[in-house]
């Protein structure tokens, strides 16, 4: 499984990056800058995507994502498989079981 990192500020995709990589071996965790964002998902096709701004791409071609804080509001967006919930806040927690469930989900499609 892959995961996209190109959330803002990048001291927090950074900490993310290296929390995910330490709590989920298996999963290979790619970061990249917000701009670079629609290249990487076209090109390494990461089955979860974290990002701080949403566009066409990430929402086409991911099986999840994850909107983190839009426009500075205090909640995120979640979609799982065109499932979209808002959350106040998504945590460490939360964020590894969504891992868990994407995993789950993109092993089915395989």
């Amino acid at each position: 499984m892959r995961i996209l990192v190109g959330n803002e500020p990048r001291s927090y995709r950074e900490v993310i990056a290296a929390a995910l990589h330490e709590l989920r071996l298996h999963v290979e965790v790619i970061i990249v800058a917000p701009e670079e964002l629609d290249g990487a998902v076209v090109q390494r096709r990461p089955q979860l995507v974290l990002c701080s701004r949403l566009n066409e791409v990430v929402e086409t071609r991911c099986l999840a994502w994850v909107l983190l804080y839009p426009h500075g509001e205090a909640h995120v967006v979640i979609s799982i498989a065109g499932r979209r919930q808002t959350v106040p806040d998504l945590g460490l927690d939360g964020l590894l079981c969504l891992i868990d469930q994407t995993e789950l989900l993109a092993r089915e499609d395989a």
